[in-house]
């Protein structure tokens, strides 16, 4: 009989080379700016989305862009350009192929983005709408939400609504977090005390946990969100029919839309054409 040694400690999969660290770079900090091409002195609500779910906002009637997000890394490019001249001195091609191939990627990871602000009428309500990407950076998740309430809470008169993808286990599809805006929108939907309220372990992440992170730093915000059952990775998760369906109708009756109907029946078209008719996946 062999007797192996027994090893206190299992031997590591993967093991990281120091040389690995020498050149990582933290990522960089972007500049965020808004810019109004329009006055907006109040508004009943704001409604923030991220775009994997960009049906619900970006089917609401009556829309115009009244300003601008703009997300830069003007530190990033600045350097890159410096370094551009600092070759442009010390001339080497295969320098100048490497340094072409990493400004292409840089700029590729870290784009310039311009996100509209859009706001819509309906009746007696007005809303301004959001709708974000997906930052590879994750810190500009949290620096976009600081900008957008720091600059729009001021003119809310109603409250916030974040819409936001969550891995739903228990055959709900959709659940909500509420912060002193819940006897306000109990007035809108009748529906208010039908949806479950979040509880551990579910939780949210990018802009709509950014947005509800920075409220809670405000003197009595207000805030209504509405959490739909989604799969997938973090960012890039895909919504179950019936949530967005079911959402639809909740931001239909708080949003006062005067043709509720019109609003639906547009998701409805958009979810059968870009989900098909049933979304529940099964991995083999």
């Amino acid at each position: 009989m062999l007797l192996k040694p027994v090893n206190e400690y299992r031997a590591p999969r993967h093991t990281l080379e120091e040389d690995e660290f020498e050149d990582a770079k933290p990522a960089p900090i972007p500049t965020i700016a808004l810019e109004w091409t329009e006055a907006i002195k109040s508004v009943d609500f704001v409604v923030v989305a991220p775009s994997t779910i960009s049906i619900l906002s970006e089917s609401l009637p009556q829309q115009k862009i009244v300003g601008t997000i703009r997300v830069s890394y003007p530190q990033l490019y600045s350097d890159t350009e410096q370094s551009e001249q600092a070759e442009k001195d010390d001339y080497d091609e295969d320098e100048q192929l490497y340094s072409a191939i990493q400004e292409k990627v840089v700029k590729s990871k870290y784009p310039t983005t311009n996100i509209p602000i859009h706001l819509g009428q309906n009746g007696n309500s007005s809303a301004i709408t959001v709708t974000l990407p997906h930052f590879a950076n994750v810190i500009t998740h949290g620096l976009v939400a600081r900008k957008l309430v720091q600059i729009l809470d001021p003119l809310v008169k109603k409250s916030w609504v974040t819409l936001a993808p969550c891995g739903l286990n228990n055959n709900q599809t959709l659940n909500k977090m509420v912060a002193n805006s819940g006897e306000n929108i109990k007035k809108h939907t009748e529906l208010y005390d039908a949806i479950p309220t979040l509880k551990p372990p579910h939780f949210i992440t990018g802009i709509s946990a950014s947005v509800v992170s920075q409220l809670n730093l405000v003197e009595n915000p207000k805030l209504l969100a509405l959490v739909l059952n989604s799969e997938g990775q973090s960012g890039f998760e895909k919504s179950d029919n019936d949530a967005l369906v079911d959402a639809g109708v909740v931001l239909g009756d708080v949003l006062g839309l005067s043709d509720k109907n019109a609003y639906l029946k547009k998701i409805s078209l958009a979810v059968r054409k870009f989900n098909g008719f049933s979304n529940s996946g099964m991995y083999v």
